[in-house]
């Protein structure tokens, strides 16, 4: 089902991407969209075994709002005129350890603390599912107090004290969340979302999770936004807009770009805005650097898709990526190429060292010298491994922290290197995929996101300063059954540490073993049969990362009697005296 689900899910991607963008919808058009998007969701969320729930969730959200935004005609500028509001303006991104996607305005990547006490040692994970149908696709953020919040594909949004407890949830978002947020100095986070219609992009109170305002876009927002330094807030849509808005969730302007704008913006010390579009067919790509007040300065025509965002030298270059395969390096002033290297497939964010190097890469990463674009050290992470949403990101010791997709959905690693690319540690940390951006807190710990088994994952990997063991475990479950039957049985464990943990499962029927890590709390299933009648004692006792155990748990089963095949024997199973009399005439 999980490589039927993985198929779906690309076809899905190749039938919208490749589809015409069209700006500008007239009303008429809407409920042919609609139908549309909501065959799409069909093929997508299609599984018999949950009676197609996850389809009919969705569907209630896109039916609730089916309008889409009217886009007026832009000037020969790109820039779509509105009336001006008088705003009071406020200051720009929070003075955090993280606060925005690649940490700052200029995408580096860098993180002013030091990893150098984290090891592969993960001390706490949080689950996050509502409906369980949703992973982690965009990355977290932390705010001054290190509070960490970040939003699922199961249109949740959450925010988690540093411990790994929940400080609060929200679920008034309309539609999944596939980007990561960014906030401002004075505690407002800014999302946007995907799928649902309309879309939205919202400003959030850290507080309590509250919806300050939502301003409309009309369509899906993959664009992780941005903040200046006077409050505006930057991001782009799949209308081919590119959004700027004051801090009160008015328009200050947008530009009409030549196509899908997936792309995350960067500011630059003058204030100039740069992104990158998708264009087609035929299949190309725009770079724009755009002045403060939305008109633009230069573009730079690539020969495929500009699809993630780029980042900022400490000498004002720009470096961006498109589905071209290359690396390319932009003059600021005038956007003239200074040198562009092959960078096959070119697929995720590309981030900056201290010294400048440059690390990008799909199927490899690649350091890269600033100066001329030759290459400083390749690193392969393994056979069918690609670095998606996991861009590098860089701590103050050089250390250098991505995440890996294995083949679709079969599972996925951080990997640590030192400065030189040879490898540090990794740990694999789920059974599906990371398509998760990173982020380094005050303390020193590295966050990533994951998807185990359609569920989103927050993992946090620093020291362990304190440690109690697990305590007992609960076990749920059949306890009188028929053999040759499969039995799903619930277990959970609350750690008082939070650190994840295994459960050791001793079934009485010589299979046992550990199971793989989960989070603290968690209700974990698993499935057995017994092959042979008899009297079973399930043992379970839970582990966590640093060894300690908790005592045993126990359930009593019986199984008495065998599962036929035959109708004609599973009815003579309900009536054991009629059972004797034949074996008896029989004899």
């Amino acid at each position: 089902m999980k490589k039927a689900l993985a198929v779906a899910v690309i076809l899905l991607f190749i039938g919208v991407a490749v589809s015409p963008m069209v700006i500008g919808f007239e009303a008429e058009a809407v409920n042919d969209e609609t139908e549309e998007l909501l065959d799409n969701l069909a093929f997508y969320c299609y599984d018999e075994s949950d009676n197609n729930m996850r389809y009919e969730h969705y569907k209630r959200q896109i039916q609730k709002d089916n309008s889409i935004v009217d886009i007026d005609e832009a000037n020969e500028d790109g820039v779509l005129p509105v009336e001006s509001f008088p705003v009071t303006k406020t200051g720009g991104l929070m003075d955090s350890a993280w606060p925005m996607l690649n940490h700052d305005v200029s995408h580096t990547g860098r993180s002013p603390y030091s990893t150098a006490n984290v090891t592969g040692l993960e001390k706490w994970r949080a689950c996050n599912f509502l409906y369980g149908w949703g992973g982690l696709e965009g990355g977290p953020i932390i705010d001054d107090d290190g509070i960490i919040y970040y939003g699922d594909m199961d249109h949740i949004f959450y925010a988690v004290y540093p411990n790994g407890t929940q400080k609060w949830k929200s679920d008034e978002l309309v539609g999944p969340i596939r980007s990561t947020p960014a906030i401002d100095e004075n505690g407002i986070l800014y999302i946007g979302t995907i799928w649902a219609m309309p879309n939205y992009f919202y400003a959030i109170y850290s507080e309590n999770g509250s919806i300050k305002w939502r301003y409309e876009t009309g369509h899906h927002v993959d664009s992780c936004p941005a903040i200046g330094n006077d409050g505006t807030i930057y991001f782009g849509d799949w209308n081919g807009l590119i959004h700027a808005l004051y801090p009160n969730g008015t328009m200050k302007w947008r530009f009409k770009a030549d196509g899908a704008v997936l792309s995350s913006p960067v500011i630059g010390e003058d204030g100039t805005i740069f992104c990158g579009c998708h264009v087609g067919p035929p299949w190309a790509g725009r770079f724009y650097a755009l002045y403060p007040n939305g008109t633009l300065r230069w573009q730079y025509n690539a020969s495929h898709w500009v699809r993630v965002g780029p980042c900022i030298g400490d000498d004002g270059i720009v470096y961006f990526v498109s589905l071209d395969g290359f690396l390319h390096a932009a003059y600021p002033n005038n956007g003239t190429l200074k040198w562009k290297v092959q960078m096959p497939d070119a697929g995720t964010y590309p981030t900056i060292g201290p010294d400048g190097t440059i690390y990008a890469g799909w199927e490899e990463l690649r350091a890269i010298y600033p100066n001329n674009g030759t290459i400083k050290w390749q690193f392969n992470p393994g056979d069918d491994r690609c670095i998606e949403g996991g861009a590098p990101i860089i701590s103050a010791d050089g250390t250098i922290y991505f995440g890996t997709r294995i083949r679709v959905t079969d599972g996925g690693e951080i990997i640590a290197l030192y400065s030189n690319g040879t490898e540090k540690w990794r740990k694999m940390i789920c059974n599906e995929y990371i398509d998760s951006s990173l982020a380094i807190g005050e303390d020193g710990t590295v966050y990533i996101g994951s998807t185990i088994t359609s569920s989103g994952y927050l993992h946090a990997f620093g020291p362990v300063e304190s440690n109690s063991p697990p305590e007992t475990p609960t076990i749920y479950g059949e306890t009188n059954g028929l053999v040759n039957e499969e039995y799903w049985y619930k277990i959970r464990a609350v750690d008082p540490d939070n650190n994840p943990i295994s459960f050791y499962i001793d079934w009485d029927d010589r299979n046992k073993g550990w199971t793989r890590e989960r989070a603290s709390g968690e209700n974990c299933s698993y499935l057995h049969t017994w092959k042979r009648k008899g009297n079973y004692t399930i043992r379970v006792k839970a582990k966590d990362v640093l060894g300690e155990e908790s005592d045993w748990a126990t359930l009593e089963v019986t199984m008495p009697h065998s599962y036929h095949s035959n109708w004609w024997m599973r009815w003579l199973d309900r009536f054991p005296l009629l059972q004797r009399l034949m074996g008896w005439f029989i004899w």
